[in-house]
């Protein structure tokens, strides 16, 4: 068992909280469609690429698909918080 990989995976995931509740809570400030508007671009378009770079810059360290799946969760209810 690497425990290596699995405290670096929990400091990740935690970073990671911190950032969501962050982005969380600027995101309930405004509508989805503002944000769409200002933006130029969508909510999924955002998450696409947010993905995509998880996939190429993190899985060559490493990092399992099961990560990239715990943001992907992370990025749904930030656009449940946006509906």
């Amino acid at each position: 068992m690497d425990v290596d990989y699995f405290i670096s995976l929990a400091e990740t995931l935690a970073k990671m909280k911190n950032v969501r509740n962050t982005l969380a809570h600027e995101l309930k400030s405004i509508s989805r469609e503002d944000f769409n508007r200002e933006s130029e671009t969508t909510v999924e378009q955002i998450n696409s690429k947010i993905l995509d770079f998880f996939n190429k810059f993190y899985t060559p360290l490493g990092y399992k698909k099961e990560m990239v799946e715990v943001y992907d969760n992370i990025n749904k209810e930030i656009v449940k918080l946006l509906k």
